[in-house]
């Protein structure tokens, strides 16, 4: 149900995206990098930003790891393979790194433990950070 949930929002948004008027390879490359910049953003918020802010980003990551798993995969991964005739995902470099085979199966497995890895990151971070942190100010002020 969510699957086909996806491919319509893909297709909308493909839609809107071929109005701009670029060429497929620029809008690939941009949603590209548009997926790791994410990363990025959500790492610095992470490190640097307010609580406010962290708890914006934790958040917004539960939601898409949600619609990840709802969709069986993800919306923008799926937007960036309408716009090239290359197979590659963000999670591919991490596959090759442990020596897997790039498969639809394992793009999604990876995804899913990269997800997992990064939101228990999340959690040490907010911890550290925000109760830890904290505490260790609070006992210094006395």
């Amino acid at each position: 149900m969510f699957r086909e949930k996806r491919k319509e929002v893909v297709d909308v948004a493909e839609k809107l995206l071929r109005k701009i008027g670029l060429s497929d390879k620029t809008i690939c490359t941009t949603l590209r990098t548009l997926h790791f910049a994410i990363t990025l953003i959500t790492i610095s918020i992470l490190l640097f930003g307010s609580k406010r802010w962290v708890l914006i980003v934790l958040f917004f990551n539960i939601l898409v790891y949600i619609l990840f798993y709802l969709c069986e995969g993800c919306i923008l991964s799926s937007l960036e393979h309408r716009f090239t005739t290359e197979e590659f995902t963000v999670i591919d470099p991490f596959i090759k790194f442990f020596n897997a085979e790039l498969t639809q199966e394992n793009r999604y497995i990876y995804s899913i433990y990269s997800s997992m890895l990064g939101f228990s990151l999340i959690l040490v971070i907010y911890y550290m950070r925000f109760i830890y942190g904290a505490r260790t100010v609070d006992i210094t002020m006395l």
